[in-house]
């Protein structure tokens, strides 16, 4: 008899233990055909990991991927100077050669222009408001800018290489990222 009584409490805590098991009814969203090019310069295009981008202060960077998920929720493009670090939190500002371009541009689903421009400034809304896609091809031009203003210092954009760094956020805060290094540089020149 208290084989079974044992037998059977094995079972109810089998029963009613956690999965420990990745619940893969909600997979992390994920990032695919990330690119960022100039606005007309199809040559620069990254075409691979190792591959860099040319973009020219005052004219456009195309941002493009395919994002999947589970009612994405935003997607934010995190600009900053890329030379000598691999994602640590220091940053440099200033420089003699000009002042490093360092912005977060938020790309919000769901919500309406109003809601996204009260969010503050570097904020849009892709979608309509309660319109959260589980997939969206993503396609935004960013305006390279010529001159930037960080901590009280203005000047010209450091030329050089940037990490374009793209995370993308579901409604239950899973998130994924994925980066590019992109040059900035005003003048035309041989990329080898």
């Amino acid at each position: 008899m208290n084989i079974k009584y044992l037998i059977l409490a094995l079972a109810l805590i089998g029963f009613v233990s956690c999965n420990n098991d990745k619940d893969e009814s909600n997979p992390a969203p994920t990032i695919e055909n990330y690119t960022v090019s100039g606005h007309d310069d199809h040559d620069h295009a990254r075409l691979a990991e190792d591959d860099h981008a040319h973009i020219v202060p005052g004219e456009e960077a195309v941002v493009e991927a395919d994002t999947k998920g589970t009612k994405l929720n935003y997607a934010q493009i995190d600009v900053h100077w890329g030379a000598g670090h691999e994602h640590s939190n220091e940053r440099t500002t200033e420089t003699e050669e000009g002042v490093q371009w360092t912005q977060k541009y938020t790309y919000w689903f769901g919500i309406s222009a109003e809601e996204a421009e009260a969010k503050g400034a570097y904020n849009y809304a892709l979608t309509a408001a309660g319109d959260f896609p589980n997939e969206y091809e993503f396609h935004e031009h960013i305006d390279v800018p010529t001159t930037w203003t960080k901590d009280g210092v203005t000047g010209p954009v450091k030329e050089g290489d940037y990490h374009f760094v793209l995370f993308l956020v579901d409604s239950e805060g899973q998130r994924t990222q994925k980066a590019l290094t992109v040059e900035v540089h005003a003048e035309e020149h041989d990329h080898q």
